[in-house]
């Protein structure tokens, strides 16, 4: 029986996220690269906004083929409107700004490759800025992605 090398222990998401990448499975998984986002935002729903809460919704619908495309935009567009509305709305130091940012970051339907890769960096940055939870974003990365992950050699 072949000893396989154990998977190395991962500090940071991007980690992961760039191990991903360099295989290939975030294109192949654009609905994982969804859940990962929507599992974040549930670490910081305290700081959602009812638009992005429901914005959410609608991405969820949408990755379960229960809505259209159309929806999904028409979510985004109100996210944008609410933060247009707002005074902080362009401050991208301003935690409550920057996690509805992080949920626009779910509203897009992740077609290509590079879209998929800039979309998950740009998510982190915002999220990042709301609230630091690089052990969690391990863990949901390692959940959501575990069959991809159990199956690569880590040489």
């Amino acid at each position: 029986m072949a000893h396989r090398p154990s998977r190395p222990g991962f500090a940071r998401p991007t980690e992961v996220l760039e191990l991903l990448a360099r295989q290939g499975e975030l294109a192949r998984n654009p609905k994982q690269c969804f859940q990962f986002m929507a599992g974040c935002c549930a670490l910081i729903q305290a700081w959602l906004p009812p638009v992005a809460q429901q914005a959410l919704q609608v991405a969820r619908r949408y990755w379960n083929q229960q809505t259209s495309e159309a929806e999904l935009t028409a979510a985004r567009v109100r996210c944008w409107r609410h933060l247009d509305a707002s005074k902080a709305g362009s401050d991208l130091l301003d935690r409550k700004t920057c996690a509805v940012r992080a949920v626009i970051c779910c509203l897009y339907p992740l077609t290509t490759d590079e879209y998929i890769t800039e979309v998950l960096r740009t998510f982190l940055e915002f999220f990042d800025t709301v609230e630091q939870h690089r052990t969690e974003q391990v863990r949901i990365l390692e959940e959501v992605f575990a069959e991809q992950l159990a199956y690569h050699d880590w040489l």
